[in-house]
Formats: C-alpha cells, sequence, structure tokens
C-alpha cells in the first residue's frame, strides 16, 4: 500500500451507529414527512447505486464529478462514502420517527418483484407496486439509503437517497450534510437519476 492511498484508510463499522439513525430520521423528517402519509417503508439494506461506487469511470472521475456538482464536499468525506458504501449493512428499529415504518427486507422485496415471473411486471395480475399498495396503502415511496461517510471530524458527511414509488416514479440524490453549530443540516443536493 502506498503512502497516498493510506490516508484514505478508515475503520471499518458494519454496524449502523445511533448518530447515523438519527441522520436518516432527520432526513425522512425533512423530505419525506407529509400531511397525508400514515407511515414510512424503509429498505432495510443499506446499499449505494452500483454505478455510483463501483462504475466503469475511474473512482477519481468520480469524485471530481460529485465535487463539482457539491461544492464544499471534500475528498475525505468523499473517499470515506464510497468505502462506507462497501460495507453492507442492514438498519433496524431505532428510528425516531413521528408515524410507524416498516423495513422493508430483500426477500419481501423479491417476493413482491419477482422479476424471473412476467406477472409482476406493470400492468400484470400481480403487478409488484399493485401488491404494495395492498400491504402498505397508507405508505408513501420506498426510502433507501447507502452508508453515510463521514469526514474525520464528523463535521461533513455524504450519502446517497433513493425513492421508489412506482414503475416510472422514481430517482436517487447525493446529500451533502454540514455539521454546524446548530447540528447536522442537509446542506447540498445533487441529483444522480429520475425514472
Amino acid at each position: 500500500m502506498s503512502a497516498k492511498s493510506s490516508i484514505w484508510m478508515f475503520p471499518a463499522h458494519s454496524e449502523v451507529t445511533l448518530e447515523e439513525y438519527w441522520l436518516y430520521s432527520m432526513i425522512i423528517m425533512e423530505r419525506f414527512n407529509r400531511s397525508a402519509r400514515e407511515q414510512f417503508v424503509i429498505r432495510q439494506e443499506l446499499a449505494a447505486s452500483t454505478p455510483l461506487v463501483k462504475g466503469n469511470s475511474s473512482l477519481d472521475g468520480r469524485i471530481h464529478e460529485w465535487r463539482s456538482n457539491l461544492p464544499g464536499l471534500t475528498e475525505e468525506t468523499a473517499h470515506a462514502f464510497v468505502q462506507r458504501s462497501c460495507e453492507p449493512a442492514l438498519l433496524g428499529g431505532y428510528f425516531d420517527l413521528p408515524l410507524p415504518y416498516s423495513l422493508l427486507s430483500e426477500d419481501e422485496s423479491a417476493e413482491i418483484w419477482d422479476w424471473n415471473d412476467e406477472c409482476t411486471f406493470s400492468g400484470h395480475a400481480r403487478d409488484g407496486w399493485m401488491i404494495f399498495r395492498q400491504r402498505y396503502p397508507n405508505a408513501g415511496p420506498i426510502i433507501s439509503f447507502s452508508r453515510i461517510g463521514f469526514n474525520r471530524r464528523r463535521t461533513q458527511a455524504l450519502l446517497e437517497v433513493g425513492v421508489r414509488a412506482h414503475w416510472s416514479v422514481s430517482g436517487g440524490s447525493l446529500l451533502l450534510l454540514q455539521n454546524t453549530d446548530d447540528g447536522w443540516k442537509i446542506d447540498k443536493r445533487h441529483g444522480l437519476w429520475v425514472s
């Protein structure tokens, strides 16, 4: 390992910390809390979009793009995000939210949207979104998160947030968070994908 690469090695923690749960809860409250909603559905697996952290372009190129679109994002925080995004983790029931929430497991998701069975596709007998709305009639979109990458001083953080609401209603963004005298705040957002 070269001396240069060692500065980006952060301790690996697969457990989700209470601080991370607090940040995920804050993001849900700021971005997804609507008066008509009676329940949140959150993807249990923490994962960034594969092209985001393992795409064909070079890591340096992706980080340069993120820093161009999120002024103030440090290289340290971007590298921490990539490293944390490679660590698998599952969310538990530690959110601080004013409404009930359900964690959507990969097994339940695969049951609802069986990509090997055309009957679960749009407009078919077992349309996945129709089944989802029957199971979760008072929920908004499915909210998904990546792991959170922090700088060493824990004054800046980067993560991906995604939403899926129907076959062609979904999107994902990078959020840059800053820890100020008033606490953690969403500082900037960079849209990554929309369908």
